[in-house]
């Protein structure tokens, strides 16, 4: 794996035969320290998700990423230990809210070698030319292969503290 990946992507399925790939996408930004008031530092990192199916791309609009929480709890550590436990077959799902709720994951393994994804941006934060008050995302299947990839370049990107 090369150390230099700027984004780590999880991709549907490229065995399928489906000529409309789908993908969701993480990029790390700019991490924030905040003091609370009785002395505990808290550190946040702001992150942009893409979602792609076939031509269409939904993003987060510039400026507007999304927040998570790195320190004292690690959001991206969590999500990481999840996929861990799936790839390895020790788990049949999981869904993924950061506390500051402006998306969510669901990972489900649906046959011995599939793992159906979703992907869901509140649609306030996703720059798509569409105005609604819900959310707006993708589903596709994918394998273990592709989780592992995932996994490398999340480990990568987001350095645990």
């Amino acid at each position: 794996m090369d150390n230099q990946a700027i984004s780590a992507e999880l991709v549907s399925d490229p065995y399928a035969g489906s000529p409309c790939l789908s993908s969701l996408a993480f990029l790390p930004g700019r991490t924030k320290q905040l003091a609370n008031q009785d002395g505990t530092i808290e550190i946040w990192q702001a992150i942009t998700i893409k979602l792609k199916s076939g031509s269409l791309t939904l993003a987060t609009k510039e400026n507007e990423d999304f927040l998570l929480c790195r320190a004292p709890a690690d959001e991206m550590g969590q999500l990481i230990d999840n996929l861990k436990c799936l790839y390895a077959g020790k788990c049949e799902h999981f869904i993924f809210e950061p506390f500051e709720p402006s998306f969510s994951l669901c990972f489900k393994r649906v046959h011995h070698y599939g793992i159906k994804v979703e992907a869901w941006l509140d649609a306030g934060n996703a720059s798509q030319g569409i105005h609604t008050f819900d959310a707006l995302g993708i589903r596709f299947l994918t394998v273990n292969d592709q989780i592992a990839l995932f996994l490398q370049d999340l480990e990568i990107l987001f350095k645990r503290s």
